[in-house]
């Protein structure tokens, strides 16, 4: 985003929703950049529902690219929490689609987009110049 100065604080480019285990219907924002993905309050995505088989920092990463508009899901493969995208084990950067189901310790999650191809923040920006 060309003009951070103008939102209230990072702007929402995505959800994760959890649709099983602790915290079942709750979810989490995703933004822009790098999202770190954990248990403890200080990750950017912080899943502090109660599974203590999710890694407390860093277990995953969620990437947002605003010039490519897309997501990526990033496993920390340093770690020993197995973590899973629609049922497989990735061990590299994987692109992240709607609707895909993140899986950590026992909690599993959904992924809504909402930047992408149709809508990205800098759009407002080109649009008020």
């Amino acid at each position: 985003v060309s003009s951070n100065a103008d939102f209230a604080q990072d702007p929402v480019v995505g959800w994760l929703v959890v649709i099983a285990g602790p915290g079942l219907g709750a979810f989490r924002p995703i933004f822009e950049g790098n999202n770190t993905v954990g248990r403890a309050k200080g990750q950017r995505v912080a899943l502090d529902f109660g599974d203590d088989t999710i890694s407390a920092e860093e277990q995953a990463y969620i990437r947002y690219d605003s010039a490519e508009r897309g997501f990526l899901f990033v496993p920390n493969l340093a770690k020993t929490n197995i973590v899973s995208l629609n049922g497989k084990r990735p061990t590299a950067a994987v692109p992240l689609a709607a609707m895909d189901v993140i899986g950590m310790g026992r909690t599993q999650l959904v992924f809504v987009p909402f930047c992408g191809p149709e809508f990205d923040w800098a759009e407002l920006g080109e649009k008020s110049t």
